[in-house]
């Protein structure tokens, strides 16, 4: 009777093997590689081998990444060990890798069988996971974009309603002084009346900058500087172009003219003029990763380079602090990396790393 019980038992388990949906594998391991005595219907079926394909063969050399045989090695070990594993690993079908649920368990005392294999196919899961995953990183990234659009309409608002109003003011102060027939009011007027101009020009560049970007081309730095230079005013100072001859990057042309229009108007304007201003590539010609422009005027301490570029930070009375706040803004929309040191001349140099 107990043999008999034995032998139903030796048939339960044969049959539990065969038709559990779980790709099966029993092996035997020889110098510590698991090689296969037998496998269930599930495993050919999933794993697309035969089983006289694959009985007798090393499992890891058929199923297992060549990048992955070092996880297989230390997995094999722990059975060898006696240890149950269970993890998620990734292994070869004959269509491809795909991902499974992996549960190894030792045998006892068992002829030619020394563990049991268990693959449960994962891979559906594993790419719900990572889709979920890239719809949580798409909208933490649309989040961030509405943050930053927020943000610069607070920005937009508060140049329009308070730097604007500044500018304006002063406008009606001395439209009214000429009225009255002062004609020492008409400068001051269009001085007021070209900073509002200047600044909404700005406001308009930066409410196209988002979808600008997408339309970033391969520029030359040289001809665009030059073109920057002479939409300033800069009586008596002096643009030095230092670039390699066809020196290029990617770029928005009309965002990179405003970054250094406005570099250039930052040094003629914070400086005593005449002043020189050079514009170079970083780095040797083969190396380089962005550019630089410099000036040999007095420099920024280094206790105030942390604010330079916040909207509203300004060291003239009728500046308004917006031109290195659109500088930090263009840069950054650009991906760029944009850094304040001393130039060589004891000026202020503004470096762009661009890739």
């Amino acid at each position: 009777m107990p043999q008999s019980n034995h032998r139903s038992a030796d048939t339960r388990y044969a049959h539990l093997i065969e038709h559990v949906q779980d790709a099966v594998v029993e092996f035997e391991f020889v110098s510590r590689e698991p090689v296969v005595r037998s496998v269930n219907e599930s495993f050919v079926e999933i794993f697309g081998y035969g089983r006289d394909t694959i009985r007798g063969e090393s499992l890891n050399d058929w199923i297992v990444p060549e990048r992955l045989r070092d996880e297989a090695s230390y997995i094999d070990a722990q059975t060898v060990a006696g240890e149950r594993t269970s993890r998620e690993v990734t292994r070869l079908t004959a269509d491809g890798p795909r991902d499974f649920l992996h549960r190894s368990v030792p045998y006892d005392n068992t002829e030619q069988i020394d563990g049991i294999a268990l693959y449960t196919d994962i891979t559906e899961r594993r790419q719900r996971e990572r889709e979920l995953q890239e719809t949580k990183q798409q909208l933490k990234q649309s989040n961030a974009q509405l943050r930053r659009q927020n943000d610069r309409l607070d920005t937009f608002a508060s140049v329009i309603s308070h730097d604007l109003r500044n500018p304006l003011g002063v406008a009606k102060l001395q439209a009214q002084l000429a009225a009255d027939g002062d004609e020492t009011a008409f400068e001051p007027l269009n001085q007021s009346l070209s900073q509002m101009d200047s600044m909404i020009d700005d406001l308009m560049v930066l409410l196209k900058a988002e979808t600008g970007l997408e339309e970033t081309e391969p520029v030359t730095l040289s001809q665009h500087a030059r073109q920057a230079w002479e939409l300033i005013e800069h009586t008596g100072s002096e643009l030095v172009v230092d670039l390699p001859w066809g020196y290029e990057l990617s770029a928005h042309p009309c965002l990179l003219e405003h970054i250094l229009q406005n570099l250039f108007r930052n040094a003629v304007e914070h400086n005593s003029i005449p002043v020189t201003v050079t514009v170079g590539a970083t780095g040797e010609e083969e190396t380089s990763r962005g550019f630089y422009v410099a000036d040999d005027g007095d420099g920024i301490p280094p206790q105030q380079r942390e604010t330079v570029f916040e909207h509203g930070h300004t060291t003239t009375d009728d500046g308004c602090g917006l031109g290195l706040w659109i500088v930090a803004e263009f840069a950054a929309a650009h991906g760029w990396e944009v850094g304040i040191s001393d130039s060589s001349s004891g000026g202020t140099r503004f470096e762009f790393l661009t890739d």
